[in-house]
C-alpha cells in the first residue's frame, strides 16, 4: 500500500492511494520499478471518493500512527535537524573562509568533517 500525503497545518491530507501486490515494486527506487508502477492503474484521486469512504480510510490511516502528532512532529524535527546540521557545518566553513592561510592537511580534514555533517 502506498499513500501519497501532504503534511499541512498539523494534519495529513491524503492525495492518493495505490496498492501494489509486490512490496518491492512499491518501494524500489529504480527507473525500471518506476516504469512498472506507471503502467499500473492507481485508482481514483482520493478527493473524488465518496465522503464516507474517505472518512474510513482516514480512520484506518490514523490507527496506524499517521495522525496529528506525527504531522506536528515532522516539521519540528526537520527544523531541528536543519539547525543541527548548519550549526555543525558552520564552524568548519567559517574556518575555511575566515582563515584562508590554513594548510592542505587542515583543508582535507575540514572537507572530511563537512562530509560527515551532511550524511
Amino acid at each position: 500500500m502506498n499513500i501519497d500525503t501532504m503534511c499541512q497545518e498539523g494534519a495529513f491530507i491524503i492525495d492518493n492511494m495505490s496498492y501494489y501486490p509486490d512490496a518491492q515494486l512499491g518501494t524500489e527506487l529504480t527507473a525500471e520499478a518506476d516504469w512498472k508502477r506507471r503502467g499500473l492503474y492507481i485508482g481514483p484521486q482520493f478527493d473524488t471518493l465518496d465522503v464516507s469512504v474517505q472518512e474510513e480510510i482516514e480512520k484506518w490511516v490514523q490507527e496506524r500512527g499517521i495522525n496529528e502528532n506525527l504531522a506536528m512532529f515532522i516539521p519540528e524535527y526537520s527544523e531541528y535537524k536543519e539547525q543541527k546540521v548548519s550549526a555543525h557545518c558552520a564552524c568548519p566553513l567559517q574556518d575555511l573562509i575566515v582563515f584562508p592561510h590554513i594548510g592542505v592537511r587542515e583543508v582535507v580534514g575540514q572537507r572530511e568533517e563537512l562530509r560527515g555533517c551532511l550524511s
